[in-house]
């Protein structure tokens, strides 16, 4: 069980700015005009203005709907390509706002005999997030040829985040130099040559560095029906690392026509044509925790690659080839099985041919993988193999969607048969595959409401290197659940940060040491609510005489008992007087309550008496002395809506 986490990448950190003034923020709207201040009410049309306008350390807010463009926007032109953005300034943020979702949209872009770039990046710093680009054109139809619909020239530190470049003409993100350039959860399919001259040339991700390039990543993205390759490494002078990706159906059209070459992961090579000018020392590219699925020729391809590479938890599955190893001698022209390849934890399954061109053990850094371990892959070592969840939605913070497709079924003998890479895993080994087996969910969840919390309790983890639980809260069952706490190592919880009357779901996971979370339970649900009053109670019963001249009839409460003291009036008649207040369990007076009481000793009588808005039930008695008076006063039943409490404190008595 590693309890060091270790990272075979370190995304860079994008580099701050020093700004002489506050940052400032743009809008751009299909409905702009350039001619507009780009305030969020007075919108910019295009990007290429708001660059004009922002500084480093500025965002661009790009509002949802459609930006048709045209010839008209072509930013500027050499002798091969068209630019339509051009982004060549640094620093600045270019986003969609608050949750749209913007499409650029290049269909009508088409110069003649160029090929289209609808992004050229050569700026720094810079950040793309959010927006769709789709309709980028070739208009070259005699040659081999493809556009571009994301070019990175001479770009470092730049961010491509949650893209989606889909229905072009055209690769989806294209790197031909820059450094630690970074390009998360982005999806780029269904991109296809115009025809036979560029079917073969259009992949969803080409990374291409040069020799002075360095540290770029790809991590969390998706490629699939691209006519040609998912990801293609070739020609690079520099490694590249990929973690966590998925490349499926690639060169395919959608019914399965065959296109161009159709590899998931194309990994280095130099074109195998005798010329010796690749970079020396050969980058070792590396490929961690990656998915391939029912691609053209190869899931995992090593592309004639002279010396080897780092294949590291990857899963293949009903590929052509699952693992084509094939290498090229020192000459870049003698194809050779392949050799100084550093595999670990690999698994294949269902492909036509599992591994292919991979030289002898000798000759390679191999062990605990599916091809040399003494295990047997079948389809029961699989939750699903539901293809079709490949292209679910992704989740709200752009993640690749939480599938059960190509994870391991619980027994299976393929969990902890890997070997310790570095990489996190759980459990006594790492399992083999891209997916690791995640720890179990809590078990038993409860929710018990109360006046202004909610009380949550679950069964205790039997997870052997159990690290805490997470809470997770919402108050739509189907919505977003946010962390309401982490790392709580007690089986139960107290949400007092609630309002009474609103119903709030829950849910918790399961992390253990290495950091790995488990799924989510099912959500309980629980609404807290101000206490019900039950009980009618006397709250205080005060008793007094009142005196009344005969003479006048008028009345007195100087004879009121206060601190013991006895008063006796003569030539008066003398009533006796007790004032009860009536209140529920939570001591909340209680209007029109019926109370009987009983007057005893001198005034022996029952009366019942309804209390006012205040719950005070005021008795005198019918009965008088006109001499000194002893008496009590007693609650002898309520009758409201509640139940009848009055036995606690409800008798009094004096001397008068």
């Amino acid at each position: 069980m590693k309890k060091t986490l270790l990272s075979f990448t370190t995304l860079c950190v994008l580099s701050s700015v020093s700004l002489l003034a506050e940052a400032a923020d743009y809008y751009v709207s299909p409905t702009g005009n350039d001619s507009n201040s780009g305030s969020i009410d007075s919108p910019l049309e295009t990007l290429m203005r708001a660059q004009d306008l922002a500084d480093a350390g500025d965002t661009v807010y790009i509002r949802g709907g459609t930006y048709y463009l045209d010839n008209d926007d072509i930013s500027r032109t050499d002798s091969s390509r068209a630019y339509v953005n051009e982004i060549k300034e640094n620093g600045i943020r270019y986003i969609a706002y608050n949750g749209e979702t913007p499409i650029f949209d290049f269909t009508g872009v088409k110069p003649v005999d160029r090929r289209v770039v609808a992004f050229l990046v050569s700026g720094d710093d810079n950040t793309f997030e959010g927006f769709h680009i789709t309709g980028v054109q070739i208009t070259i139809d005699y040659k081999r040829t493809q556009s571009t619909a994301i070019r990175v020239v001479n770009g470092d530190r730049n961010l491509f985040e949650r893209l989606e470049i889909y229905d072009n003409m055209a690769i989806g993100w294209y790197l031909a130099s820059g450094s630690d350039n970074q390009v998360i959860n982005v999806d780029a399919y269904r991109n296809k040559g115009l025809n036979n001259y560029s079917h073969g040339n259009i992949d969803g991700f080409g990374v291409h560095p040069d020799s002075a390039s360095s540290g770029n990543i790809l991590k969390g993205c998706r490629a699939w029906f691209n006519s040609d390759d998912g990801f293609d490494l070739i020609s690079a002078g520099t490694a590249v690392t990929i973690e966590n990706s998925w490349a499926f159906y690639n060169g395919f059209d959608t019914d399965f026509t065959k296109l161009g070459d159709g590899n998931g992961f194309k990994l280095g090579g130099y074109g195998r044509d005798g010329k010796v000018d690749y970079p020396v020392p050969v980058p070792r590219h590396a490929i961690y925790k990656s998915l391939a699925v029912g691609n053209k020729a190869s899931g995992f391809y090593a592309n004639h690659h002279i010396d080897g590479q780092d294949w590291v938890s990857n899963t293949a599955i009903r590929n052509y080839n699952n693992y084509n190893l094939l290498s090229t001698l020192a000459d870049n022209a003698t194809d050779v099985p392949g050799y100084a390849h550093y595999m670990r934890n690999n698994l294949g399954f269902g492909a036509s041919n599992e591994v292919v061109n991979l030289g002898p053990s000798s000759e390679n850094d191999l062990a605990n993988n599916y091809f040399d371990l003494d295990v047997t892959v079948s389809e029961d070592d699989f939750i699903s193999l539901d293809e079709s969840q490949l292209t679910q939605q992704r989740q709200p913070n752009g993640d690749l969607p939480d599938i059960t497709f190509a994870k391991l079924a619980p027994g299976s003998d393929l969990i902890n048969a890997g070997a310790d890479t570095g990489l996190s895993y759980n459990g006594a080994a790492p399992d083999l595959g891209a997916f690791e087996t995640a720890p179990s969910a809590p078990q038993g969840l409860s929710a018990i409401p109360a006046n202004a919390e909610i009380h949550l309790s679950w069964l205790h983890s039997n997870e052997p290197y159990f690290s805490g639980y997470s809470v997770y809260r919402s108050t739509d069952p189907q919505g977003v659940y946010t962390v309401l706490a982490q790392h709580i190592t007690t089986t139960s919880y107290s949400d007092t940060n609630v309002i009474n009357g609103v119903t709030y779901f829950y849910k918790v996971s399961t992390s253990v040491e290495n950091g790995q979370t488990s799924a989510l339970t099912d959500y309980v649900e629980a609404t807290p609510e101000s206490p019900v009053p039950d009980t009618a109670k006397v709250a205080s019963i005060e008793i007094s005489i009142i005196d009344q001249h005969a003479s006048r009839g008028a009345e007195s409460d100087n004879a009121i008992n206060q601190n013991g003291k006895h008063f006796s009036l003569m030539a008066m008649k003398r009533f006796g007087k007790a004032v009860v207040t009536i209140t529920d369990n939570f001591g909340t007076p209680i209007a029109n309550a019926v109370v009987s009481g009983r007057f005893s000793g001198t005034f022996n009588e029952k009366q019942s008496v309804t209390t006012d808005e205040y719950g005070i039930a005021t008795f005198i008695s019918k009965k008088f002395s006109t001499s000194d008076v002893t008496f009590g006063f007693k609650v002898v039943s309520i009758s409201s809506d509640l139940t009848d409490g009055s036995s606690a404190s409800n008798t009094k008595c004096d001397v008068f």
